[in-house]
């Protein structure tokens, strides 16, 4: 099963780099299917409320506020027409309680 492994972290990229930590401040994780990101990729940077800072699934990483990302993941990530999502886990009282100006990474991990 190919497919993606997508972290939310309430740091930046800076602060997330920074910080020998990489899962204490996860706030929402989810397996997905090869579109199962195209929200972010195709929705979110293309729109311009996303920046891409690398790529190649090791991982693709990206930064984005949170009141661009909350809303599409608060109630479980959005499921890619035709795909699947698998091993969710979102912390919606941590999510609802980010002020909405706030810088969260999403690392978009390669699974087989």
């Amino acid at each position: 099963m190919s497919g993606w492994w997508v972290v939310v972290d309430a740091r930046t990229h800076e602060e997330r780099e920074a910080s020998a930590d990489k899962r204490g401040h996860q706030i929402a994780s989810w397996e997905t299917g090869l579109s199962g990101v195209d929200f972010l990729t195709r929705g979110l940077v293309k729109g311009g409320k996303a920046a891409q800072y690398t790529f190649g699934g090791y991982p693709n990483r990206f930064t984005v506020a949170a009141g661009d990302l909350v809303p599409f993941i608060i109630d479980g990530p959005p499921k890619p027409e035709g795909g699947w999502i698998a091993n969710v886990t979102i912390n919606r009282e941590k999510l609802a309680e980010l002020p909405p100006e706030q810088v969260l990474t999403v690392e978009v991990w390669d699974i087989t």
